[in-house]
């Protein structure tokens, strides 16, 4: 079972105008937490020339073929525990009764979370191929941002008591602002076991290498299916394949978190 250790410390003060300021930390480390591992795979077999550990090959097709240890089953999970997860937040609030009828509360809190794996399905092919996503070995535990990672959180809130004794009535009314939830870009590929890029069995956890143009064929390239076509078709093709370059550079320019990481391999988590 996971287990966790959790660390607090809050302050109260009463301040001028009958105002309470609060302060309180919180940090928890997880002292045993679930890893998700898949033993079917036999170990890297080499890089590709961004530098991604490749657990098999791609043919020409880009449909890969795992290197395993037994071709009995497609993935052996073993679940495995993990100790150097943790998170921590630190939120301020300030609280002040305008009356015995009207309090109003506004509360930030600033919070990270950084973990090796972010299982959100535990059903075990799931929360191994969801749970993280990788460039690197299978068996690098180094930390990254959590799925859960939240850094931002604004709560505001309102009550007022109804002046009737009877069936008492507190109205509230309540604003919740929250930093989005972090993503990696993965591929997607048609036909099947197209989008695998490390060639890992899954095509879900692998972060997208960040061209440093879409319009370079070197770096990335947009091919139309053409086979059996026609002239007119095949013409089409070429202008479909060039819109796509042109929306994928724009797309890259206008995301920061892909503009900035150009030319690499993009962070876990980054967006």
């Amino acid at each position: 079972f996971p287990q966790t250790l959790r660390v607090t410390l809050g302050y109260d003060r009463r301040l001028p105008r009958g105002i309470v300021a609060t302060v309180e930390g919180l940090y928890t480390r997880g002292t045993h937490d679930f890893l998700f591992v898949n033993r079917n795979l036999a170990g890297p077999v080499g890089t590709d020339r961004r530098g991604r550990i490749m657990y098999g090959v791609l043919n020409r097709a880009g449909i890969a073929s795992t290197n395993s240890v037994t071709k009995l089953f497609p993935e052996v999970i073993d679940l495995e525990n993990e100790s150097g997860n943790y998170s921590y937040n630190i939120t301020g609030q300030l609280e002040k009764a305008f009356s015995e009828k009207m309090e109003t509360k506004a509360a930030y809190t600033y919070s990270r979370s950084r973990d090796v794996q972010s299982p959100l399905d535990f059903r075990a092919y799931d929360a191994w191929r969801f749970g993280r996503a990788l460039s690197g070995r299978h068996d690098d535990r180094h930390l990254g941002v959590s799925d859960f990672d939240q850094p931002h959180r604004v709560v505001l809130v309102t009550t007022y008591t109804a002046p009737w004794q009877v069936w008492k009535t507190d109205l509230s009314l309540y604003y919740v602002g929250a930093s989005g939830v972090p993503y990696t870009f993965t591929p997607r590929g048609e036909p099947l076991r197209t989008g695998d890029l490390n060639a890992d069995g899954s095509g879900a956890n692998d972060p997208i290498y960040v061209p440093t143009s879409a319009n370079d064929t070197a770096e990335i390239r947009f091919a139309p299916t053409t086979t059996g076509a026609t002239a007119a078709e095949q013409a089409k093709a070429v202008a479909e394949v060039i819109e796509q370059q042109i929306g994928f550079e724009h797309f890259i320019r206008t995301t920061r978190c892909l503009r900035q990481q150009r030319g690499r391999i993009m962070r876990r988590n980054s967006c």
